[in-house]
């Protein structure tokens, strides 16, 4: 039986690999930036809507929804667009009416600068354009359309902005 010492080198490898994938798993520091930005991505991604959110039921059949994809901005200049939904209100001639919200969410206003409405086959009925400025700030009333409006495009998951 011959011993060509083979045998001391792949021991002495696998003793080195070994206590390499321990420290490297227990005692190396971690890649801090690394674990933030993942963080981070996993936050916006878990909390901020990707969904129209429901904001409001109208006895007529209305309904208001906030368009989430469109919500952008500083939570004292924020924008979104909201859509009310007329498809089961047999009283309207639009279908559709879409309206730009401006809100401060710090004080609690907001504008409308913005309206359009839309037929069934998707064609503009109206449309209502007006410039921002100070005459126009409205304040939402507590427990009203507008207040919830204002609660939803001031959610924490919007502060987050899109990617």
């Amino acid at each position: 039986m011959s011993d060509s010492g083979d045998g001391w080198f792949w021991g002495i490898a696998a003793l080195a690999l070994g206590g390499y994938i321990i420290y490297d798993k227990y005692w190396a520091e971690p890649d801090v930036e690394a674990l933030k930005t993942s963080q981070e991505q996993t936050y916006q991604v878990a909390n901020r809507p990707s969904v129209d959110l429901p904001v409001g039921f109208l006895s007529s059949g209305t309904k208001w929804l906030v368009d989430s994809s469109s919500v952008k901005g500083s939570r004292s200049s924020r924008q979104g667009w909201i859509t009310e939904d007329h498809s089961k209100d047999a009283s309207r001639s639009e279908r559709t009416t879409m309206t730009l919200w401006v809100v401060n969410c710090e004080t609690g206003s907001y504008q409308n600068p913005s309206t359009v409405s839309y037929d069934a086959e998707g064609s503009v009925i109206s449309a209502d354009h007006k410039k921002l400025d100070d005459t126009s700030v409205q304040y939402a009333v507590p427990e009203s359309r507008g207040s919830r409006v204002l609660g939803a495009l001031c959610m924490e998951g919007f502060d987050t902005p899109l990617k």
